[in-house]
C-alpha cells in the first residue's frame, strides 16, 4: 500500500484533496480486484468512468456499475475484497443495501490515512445498478494507473452514447450541477452525438430540449458549492456551459 506521502505527493500534482487521493488509490484498487474475477457481465459507467477512462477534469467520489442479474454482488465483493487483504490492507463492508433493481454497498479501508478513527477511514460507495440492461455494445478499455501497486488492466465500459443519454436522464431526475457538467464534458471535449432515441428510452418519454434546458438551469445555485470539492482546476462559469449545451443538445 502506499504511503502518506505518496498520497501527498499525488494530491499535489492532481490537484485534488488528500481523501480524494487515498479514496481514488482504493477505487482503481478495487476496480482491479473485481475485474479480475469478471468481464463484460459488470460494466463501467458514469462520472468516476468518465473521469478514469476519459480524463474528465473533476473528480467522481463513487463506483457505478450495469450488471448482469445472473451476478451475485455479495459474493463478488467479498472475493475482491479478499484478494485486496491478502496485500496486507484492512477493509470491510460497511453496508450491503439490496433493493429491487440495485445493491448499494459501502465500504471501508484502512488507508494511508488512517489514524485509528472512524473519521480517517477511507469510505468507497459502489453502486450496482440491475433496472437498466444496456442498449449498445461494451467497449473495452484500459485503465492505466498512476499507482504501481497494480498493473494496467482492461474494462468493460458503457458506450459514450449511452453515458451520455443516462446523464440528461440524471439532469430530470435529481438535483446534481456534476451532470451538468459531465454531459457538457461529453458533447464538448468528447464530441459526443445525442442519440435521441436512446435519450427517450432512458427518459422513458419524448426528449424535450426546452424542458431538459430548464432542468439544466435549476441547478445553477448549486454550481459552484458542489464542485468545489471535486473541481480540477478553476471552476468553469455555469453561464459559459449551459450555452453550450444548448448549441449541442
Amino acid at each position: 500500500m502506499i504511503n502518506e506521502e505518496q498520497v501527498t505527493a499525488i494530491a499535489s500534482l492532481k490537484r485534488i484533496t488528500l481523501q480524494n487521493a487515498e479514496k481514488e488509490y482504493f477505487q482503481e484498487m478495487m476496480l482491479y480486484s473485481i475485474y479480475s474475477l469478471v468481464g463484460k457481465e459488470l460494466l463501467f459507467k458514469g462520472g468516476t468512468c468518465l473521469y478514469k477512462i476519459y480524463k474528465l477534469n473533476r473528480f467522481s467520489e463513487d463506483l457505478d456499475f450495469d450488471i448482469s442479474k445472473s451476478l451475485d454482488v455479495e459474493k463478488l465483493v467479498k472475493k475482491a475484497l479478499y484478494g485486496i487483504k491478502l496485500l496486507g490492507i484492512n477493509c470491510s463492508v460497511k453496508y450491503l443495501d439490496e433493493y429491487e433493481n440495485a445493491v448499494n454497498v459501502g465500504i471501508n479501508f484502512h488507508g494511508p490515512l488512517y489514524h485509528g478513527t472512524k473519521e480517517s477511514l477511507c469510505f468507497l460507495l459502489i453502486n450496482f445498478s440491475l433496472r437498466k440492461k444496456p442498449v449498445l455494445p461494451p467497449r473495452l478499455e484500459k485503465l492505466s494507473s498512476i499507482y504501481k501497486d497494480f498493473p494496467d488492466f482492461d474494462v468493460f465500459v458503457m458506450d459514450l452514447q449511452e453515458i451520455l443519454a443516462e446523464k440528461i436522464a440524471a439532469i430530470h431526475n435529481r438535483n446534481k450541477p456534476r451532470d451538468v457538467y459531465d454531459v457538457w464534458f461529453l458533447l464538448k471535449n468528447l464530441s459526443v452525438e445525442p442519440n435521441k432515441n436512446l435519450i427517450k428510452r432512458k427518459l422513458k418519454k419524448e426528449f424535450d430540449k426546452s424542458d431538459f434546458i430548464l432542468k439544466v438551469s435549476e441547478k445553477e445555485g448549486y454550481w459552484t458549492g458542489e464542485l468545489s470539492m471535486l473541481f480540477i482546476g478553476q471552476i468553469p462559469s455555469f453561464i459559459e456551459i449551459k450555452k453550450d449545451i444548448e448549441r449541442l443538445i
